[in-house]
């Protein structure tokens, strides 16, 4: 598998273990339980800064772009952008619920819970089709000496946003997922490589 594959199946893997604690927050609050607004601030600047700001810009600059020189995929690139932008504005009102909640309006943290399941749906669904469909053929059309220069575009994307390190995001959404859902399996392992040159 090359390297820009291996990049983006392990950011999936990352934005489905948030996907699961987004969910057990939402869960809480429809459960009865007051929402837990730190974990739902920590869990919203993830997906803002991991997911919106960073993941999906280098999909959309560095591998949809790659795809799209090859000839194919031109509809099913389109459909994804198009999802991209609805899940931004998923966040949009995910943050103005949040902002409800903590000004005491009625009925806030049940809005949250329900925006939450509904972002939580379209992200989990979003993944795997891009791990179906589309990672599958950036390995088809991609050979590993693309993917490698492809990767270090992805990272010097990162470091232009000066991101946290994916161990330290694992922590923060660990420590979620044990007080909200203490059932859950663990989270995945750190990748040691992924340690050493600052990957996702």
């Amino acid at each position: 598998m090359g390297a820009l594959v291996q990049r983006f199946r392990r950011e999936h893997a990352l934005v489905r273990r948030a996907c699961g604690c987004l969910a057990a927050l939402a869960d809480d609050v429809e459960g009865g339980e007051p929402l837990d607004l730190g974990a739902a601030c920590d869990l919203l600047r993830f997906f803002e800064l991991f997911v919106d700001e960073a993941h999906q810009r280098k999909e959309e600059e560095v591998l949809f772009l790659a795809l799209l020189r090859t000839g194919r995929l031109t509809r099913h690139v389109g459909e994804l952008l198009s999802e991209h932008g609805a899940e931004t504005r998923g966040l949009e009102r995910i943050r103005g619920a949040l902002t409800q909640v903590v000004s005491g309006e009625p009925g806030s943290a049940q809005r949250f819970a329900q925006l939450a399941e509904a972002y939580t749906r379209a992200q989990l669904e979003h993944a795997e089709k891009e791990d179906q469909l589309l990672l599958p053929l950036a390995e088809e059309l991609l050979d590993e000496g693309e993917q490698a220069d492809l990767d270090v575009r992805c990272a010097a994307l990162d470091a232009q946003l000066e991101l946290d390190s994916r161990p330290a995001l694992l922590r923060t959404i660990e420590c979620i997922a044990r007080a909200h859902r203490p059932e859950t399996d663990a989270a995945p392992r750190e990748d040691p490589a992924a340690r050493r040159d600052g990957n996702y």
